[in-house]
């Protein structure tokens, strides 16, 4: 038997509740404060994302995480903030509460069950921004840590070096860039110069290494 506990009693929540409970090794409930949840040993819990935004709620998710216990958070199509937290904290898997939602929940469940992890096209787009972000602070940072150290690369020896220390092969960067493989290689031969190092795994290693000496 699987046991949902479910953290709010809107009318959405309720909806939801009598959704599961039609099937017959599923059972929802409603619980008002998270120890009341804990004490059920439930298997998943459901919580909305609009009203349960403090400190406690992100704890409590990764005390779910520690007992095995998959923690759904559901929330508005129009969220713009708040769900990062979530992910960090890691929340099982967010859900837009729409009535495609509803009617799949218990599908939905059963996924999440066996690996599945659920991320709305607006989180999916938020992300991808903010990955998008980072990769060109790393860069920004690299080139700070690289003249910083009196290594004194090109412009286009610092993009194919950021690339480098991502792990990307040869054809990959080509591709990225716009150049020819025979151009990125003579490129990658004068950053191994400049670096000092004549492996790329050791060129990779500095780079990155470069990085973390910026968070010291």
């Amino acid at each position: 038997m699987n046991r949902v506990v479910c953290m709010s009693n809107d009318l959405y929540m309720k909806s939801l509740i009598d959704v599961m409970n039609q099937q017959e090794d599923m059972e929802a409930i409603f619980c008002e404060d998270f120890h009341s949840a804990i004490s059920v040993q439930p298997d998943f819990v459901l919580f909305d994302i609009g009203s349960l935004i403090n400190d406690e709620v992100f704890t409590v998710i990764r005390e779910f995480n520690e007992r095995g216990i998959h923690s759904i958070v559901l929330m508005n199509g129009d969220s713009q903030t708040g769900f990062l937290k979530f992910i960090e904290a890691g929340t099982g898997s967010l859900l837009i509460k729409t009535e495609e939602t509803q009617a799949k929940i218990v599908e939905t469940l059963r996924l999440i069950q066996k690996g599945y992890y659920f991320l709305p096209p607006i989180v999916v787009n938020y992300l991808m921004v903010e990955l998008s972000e980072q990769k060109v602070i790393n860069k920004e940072v690299l080139t700070y840590q690289l003249h910083k150290n009196a290594i004194d690369l090109s412009r286009k020896e610092i993009e194919i070096a950021d690339l480098l220390r991502l792990g990307y092969k040869n054809p990959k960067i080509a591709s990225i860039l716009g150049l020819a493989e025979g151009t990125v290689k003579i490129h990658i031969s004068h950053i191994y110069a400049k670096i000092g190092a004549k492996r790329r795994k050791k060129v990779i290693t500095m780079l990155n290494d470069l990085l973390k000496d910026n968070e010291q």
